[in-house]
């Protein structure tokens, strides 16, 4: 995931397939895979480099269950009006639970989690610092 497209690297990075059609910019930041399925991949697009926010201020995180050969808007939680949210490049992660969580935080200081591989979310935490990096443990 880059500035200008979702791209995907099925010979270890020699060449790369652009795999954003389905999503509705080519602009974002976030993208995250998990541990034991690597072709159900996550990423939240933004509208551009000028404006750095879900785009039409719905709050939307798309899934791919095929190497991002199709998308899902996942919204079940999530704010859909006046969500004009920034999620940074590795504000997104995902835990190797049986039933995966997905986990983003905002520049706005929300966590938000899905503890059912994206099909309902949920705030955490509220009115934290803005969230640069999220990361995972099992403990």
């Amino acid at each position: 995931q880059n500035h200008c497209g979702v791209y995907r690297s099925d010979d270890g990075g020699d060449s790369w397939n652009d795999i954003s059609h389905g999503l509705p910019s080519r602009f974002g930041f976030p993208f995250a895979t998990l541990p034991h399925d690597g072709d159900t991949v996550f990423v939240i697009p933004e509208e551009s480099d000028q404006a750095r926010m879900t785009a039409d201020a719905r709050f939307g995180i798309y899934r791919s269950r095929n190497r991002g050969e199709s998308w899902d808007r996942l919204t079940n939680g999530l704010p859909q009006s006046g969500a004009y949210l920034n999620v940074m490049r590795m504000a997104m992660t995902t835990d190797p639970l049986e039933t995966p969580g997905v986990y983003v935080g905002t520049q706005g200081g929300h966590l938000l989690a899905s503890r059912d591989g994206g099909d309902s979310w949920q705030v955490v935490f509220n009115w934290l610092p803005p969230v640069y990096s999220l990361e995972t443990t099992i403990v």
